[in-house]
């Protein structure tokens, strides 16, 4: 699971290629060596790129244009080729913006889970994207899940190596009235910042995910209005008592 992600991928290539694919293909070699039945690897929708269809089809080519895509793309066709070649039960999901507690500061999308945390704080929020730049979104609770139902899931009934996972459309406007509704007063703008917008504004909405639903019941719970509340609750919780 570890990883850089695309702003610090971005800054040191070099790095990112080493963590995220070199890493990733030791690992597996050191799986097959000691004989692991399953092998998962988080993969993301940044392994596509360009202007993409939306909703995006699974098996929509994959260029990536950016370094953080292509070593996660790299990943997926290396574990196919073990799957394939030596054995190993490879499986993979490509995840859109995930939003989260705990989302990393490096992430290009961290403004989806960072507008909330910020609102339960009392603190003016600026998102990095224009208001209508609209992405497919899924709460890490639903990420949780869907991992745990891959990885148990037997074998017979999967047609794929790598699923599309999707929970629900997004666009920063959404995810600013989202908070405001739900915190009066909040106050928040719009800086578009240039990586941000020219990864995310020609990114699709929705990702088709029949197969993950069709395989291995992937249904994703939560929705824009329960991961809003379940991230604001999740930062009142935790924050610091005067």
């Amino acid at each position: 699971m570890a990883s850089l992600l695309s702003m610090s991928s971005a800054a040191d290539p070099p790095r990112a290629w080493e963590v995220n694919a070199s890493a990733a293909v030791a690992l597996m070699e050191l799986a097959v060596e000691h004989r692991v039945q399953r092998f998962f690897f988080p993969s993301t929708s940044a392994t596509y790129g360009g202007a993409l269809p939306d909703p995006l089809p699974e098996d929509h080519p994959q260029w990536p244009d950016n370094i953080y895509g292509a070593t996660k793309v790299a990943v997926e066709r290396v574990g196919t080729y073990f799957a394939l070649s030596r054995g190993l039960d490879f499986r993979s999901v490509r995840l859109p913006i995930v939003a989260s507690p705990f989302a990393p500061p490096a992430a290009v999308s961290a403004y989806a889970s960072h507008v909330f945390a910020a609102a339960a704080r009392g603190e003016p929020f600026t998102f990095p994207v224009a208001p209508e730049v609209a992405v497919s979104v899924i709460y890490a609770r639903d990420v949780t899940v869907g991992i745990l139902k891959l990885v148990a899931a037997p074998a017979e009934p999967l047609t794929r190596r790598v699923y599309n996972l999707h929970g629900f459309a997004a666009s920063a406007g959404d995810l600013a009235q989202a908070a405001a509704q739900r915190v009066p007063g909040f106050r928040y703008r719009f800086e578009p910042a240039e990586l941000p917008t020219r990864i995310l504004s020609v990114q699709p909405s929705v990702y088709t995910d029949v197969s993950a639903r069709r395989d291995w019941g992937w249904h994703p719970l939560f929705d824009l209005p329960a991961t809003a509340d379940d991230l604001l609750a999740h930062a009142r919780a935790t924050a610091p008592q005067c």
